[in-house]
């Protein structure tokens, strides 16, 4: 599925709701201008919130913590 975003208050929104379910792969494209190569970021999406650091899995910032963590429930 394509979406667009579009920036709003400073970040990027999807202009259509997300697809449903929860734990998938999401590709960004960005370019710094119209003149610049597009670069793609892929990021999981999943809303369940991590219980050591308290933040939504896909924002979990884990890595830079002293436990083992493999971001799967």
């Amino acid at each position: 599925m394509r979406l667009q975003l579009q920036k709003k208050d400073g970040v990027l929104v999807s202009e259509k709701p997300l697809p449903a379910g929860n734990d998938y792969s999401v590709v960004v494209r960005l370019a710094a201008n119209s003149n610049s190569k597009p670069q793609s970021f892929k990021i999981n999406f999943n809303t369940d919130v991590c219980d050591k650091c308290k933040l939504t899995e896909y924002a979990c910032t884990c890595e830079s913590h002293d436990h083992d963590h493999d971001h799967k429930h």
